[in-house]
């Protein structure tokens, strides 16, 4: 049975078609609920802190007791793990401690485990307030979004092989109930460390679900038929990219409901049950039918594709259905019954350093990690951007949308090495000028459009690098090559949130843009020693390789991407 027939006859882009892409954004949508959320349930205090005064604060003391002349100042901000010690010579307060004059030559510096008050700020409690995750305690912060990224690398290897498995349809449904309880969970849970490891289990459902719904996605198509407004877009092309639009959308849809949400745990307990509606995707999605097919199910791939068929308004003759088992049987009786085919050549982890890829699996493996760095580093960076927190994260979700579909109708004709390097520099150009620029200054709205530039070029780069490194790579390891891609990735996306999240804390709010920007700099120009594949068919071998090599189109010529219709 032959999938890419059958779509001949049934149409590849029909009702049924059309209803399964619609029914895959669901779960794309909660795959950047979960990614975001702590970005809120964790938001640290914008507005001030500070610890206990022994003897001078009571049981009951707030942060307004006292005025912010008693924090000491560095580069014009106050430093809220510091303070001055009140002078002891007004008995109107406890402890004498008057709530004007402070001692200026002798400082404070707060403990790790003292007791804090908060003056009022977007949310009436976080877990940061919650726990007292500030000072001493801040890394803390930025390690559960870590220990996030490492779910994601262990939903990678793990959701991957189920789906292969397990079908992809199963495994949407173990991650959605991976991602939903262990989220709903994480709302009860009493401390940091309980609470950090539900964001692991939580972070393995959410990549179980891009997984598998970027492979039923791909997996229902065809690629013949086009866009009918992008004529040189294939529908299976359209949809690969454009499946990480509804990732955005849920961000902001998450940034909306925060918006109106004062505690954390209301935020996570309801967006959590929320999640749950992906459940009723079981009566209504159906499973790939090539990993049907691929995995010998006929009986079952034809049943869907009658139904498919009927949905679509279209015959489906036999013909189409049997012909690949019609030469099957004829190369079986044409074989001797001891006859036992060739195993197909594979290829080791090592070849990725051969001498006709070493070079190109050197700049991804350092690519690929500075790509997810600047693309969540800048995300999570929206918390310090300026005073309008929604605002910033609601925009920066929006703003992939537009870049997503730049990408996709000028990936054919400028080509993939082009836009791969200009996004990254471009990002890495964007964030040195927001670093250079004071947050409350008079350029601050300028800032904030230049930050959201750096997010537009860099989902520009993630939109693109997937299908780049693919048609790097020759077949027999291809997806050995794209898969530790993603891993070495991980790197980024651990690191992302201690410089975006922690770095400001001990030094400024400048030093996270100029670290991600000379980094995507450093990126955007490695990748010009990258060839270009626009043009040049999938690689199939070495040789084929070193063809791209040498015949590759020039970075400065655009193509007529409908020449090739």
């Amino acid at each position: 049975m032959d999938y890419d027939a059958i779509l001949l006859e049934i149409g590849e882009f029909g009702r049924w078609q059309q209803m399964t892409q619609a029914l895959l954004w669901i779960p794309a949508v909660f795959c950047g609920v979960h990614a975001l959320l702590f970005s809120f349930t964790g938001l640290q205090p914008t507005k001030g802190f500070r610890c206990k005064i022994p003897d001078c604060d009571g049981d009951n003391f707030t942060f307004a007791d006292f005025p912010e002349d008693i924090f000491p100042k560095e580069d014009g901000h106050p430093d809220y793990c510091k303070l001055y010690l009140p002078l002891r010579d007004d008995p109107t307060f406890p402890g004498n401690c008057s709530h004007e004059r402070f001692s200026k030559d002798k400082i404070m510096e707060c403990g790790s485990h003292g007791e804090y008050a908060y003056n009022a700020f977007e949310f009436e409690e976080t877990l940061v307030t919650k726990w007292n995750l500030v000072c001493r305690q801040s890394f803390k912060v930025s390690l559960v979004i870590s220990m996030y990224m490492l779910g994601l690398m262990i939903g990678s290897l793990l959701c991957g092989r189920m789906a292969d498995k397990f079908g992809r349809k199963k495994t949407l449904m173990f991650s959605v109930m991976c991602s939903s309880v262990a989220s709903l969970v994480g709302s009860f849970m009493p401390e940091y460390y309980s609470y950090t490891a539900t964001r692991v289990v939580t972070a393995i459902g959410a990549q179980g679900l891009f997984l598998s719904t970027f492979s039923l996605a791909l997996e229902v198509l065809g690629s013949k038929e086009t866009v009918p407004f992008l004529p040189w877009v294939t529908y299976q092309t359209f949809f690969g990219v454009m499946i990480q639009a509804p990732f955005a959308v849920g961000m902001a849809l998450l940034t909306l409901l925060a918006s109106f949400t004062s505690s954390w745990f209301t935020l996570q307990w309801v967006s959590s049950v929320a999640s749950f509606i992906q459940l009723g995707l079981w009566f209504v999605l159906p499973e790939s039918p090539r990993w049907l097919i691929a995995s010998n199910r006929t009986k079952e791939a034809e049943q869907l594709v009658r139904k498919a068929a009927k949905r679509n308004g279209k015959p489906l003759t036999n013909k189409a259905l049997g012909a690949d088992l019609e030469m099957k049987k004829e190369d079986s009786d044409t074989n001797a019954p001891d006859t036992k085919a060739p195993e197909p050549q594979t290829l080791d982890f090592k070849e990725l350093f051969n001498p006709h890829l070493r070079r190109t699996t050197i700049v991804m493996f350092i690519a690929w990690p500075i790509v997810t760095m600047g693309y969540y580093g800048i995300t999570f960076g929206m918390a310090s951007l300026s005073d309008d927190l929604f605002m910033d994260f609601a925009l920066s979700s929006l703003i992939e949308i537009p870049s997503y579909i730049l990408v996709l109708i000028l990936m054919d004709i400028i080509g993939r090495k082009p836009i791969f390097s200009s996004s990254l520099l471009l990002t890495g150009l964007s964030c040195i000028v927001v670093g250079s620029m004071d947050k409350d200054g008079d350029l601050a709205d300028l800032r904030r459009v230049l930050a959201l530039a750096g997010k537009f070029f860099a989902s520009g780069t993630f939109a693109i690098v997937y299908m780049y490194t693919a048609e790097l790579y020759p077949t027999l390891i291809r997806s050995t090559a794209v898969g530790t891609c993603s891993l070495m990735a991980r790197i980024g996306g651990i690191s992302s949130p201690y410089i975006a999240l922690y770095l400001p804390t001990v030094t400024s709010d400048s030093v996270p843009f100029y670290v991600m920007g000379s980094a995507a700099i450093f990126g955007g120009m490695i990748a010009l020693l990258l060839p270009e594949t626009l043009g040049s068919s999938l690689p199939e071998t070495m040789e084929d390789v070193d063809d791209i090599k040498k015949n590759g189109k020039p970075f400065w010529k655009c193509m007529n991407p409908c020449s090739k219709q």
